[in-house]
């Protein structure tokens, strides 16, 4: 099966960045996986081809201070890894923000897809 590991070009409803997976633990946790250089935990389930993300808005590994207007900026993520007959690969699904970073009670879930990154 095809993994995340890769330069990917995230796009969204409001939202574009460079989502870098450089690499995984065995069990499926992030090591080192960023989004426009932030810092995100997360998993990746190679069986279902799953990823699951939390975006927390800051550019380090360091502890924060957890306030209201902190977790108003927290992105949760969930999306599957898809191919083609053709070996072409996608990632698609969707993501939850929350009151503060433009979420409403009406609308707080939105698309996103990421394409891999070409060189060149």
């Amino acid at each position: 099966m095809p993994g995340p590991i890769g330069t990917w070009k995230l796009q969204g409803d409001w939202l574009d960045g460079t989502l870098i997976i450089e690499s995984l633990h065995d069990n499926g946790n992030f090591t080192n996986v960023t989004l426009d250089g932030e810092h995100l935990l997360g998993l990746w389930d190679d069986a279902s081809q799953k990823i699951t993300f939390l975006r927390t808005n800051t550019m380090t590994n360091s502890p924060v201070t957890v306030t209201p207007e902190y977790l108003a900026r927290l992105i949760v993520f969930t999306g599957y890894l898809l191919s083609d007959e053709a070996g072409s690969l996608a990632f698609a699904g969707t993501y939850q923000s929350f009151p503060g970073s433009g979420a409403t009670s009406q609308r707080s879930v939105f698309g996103w897809y990421a394409l891999p990154q070409t060189t060149g």
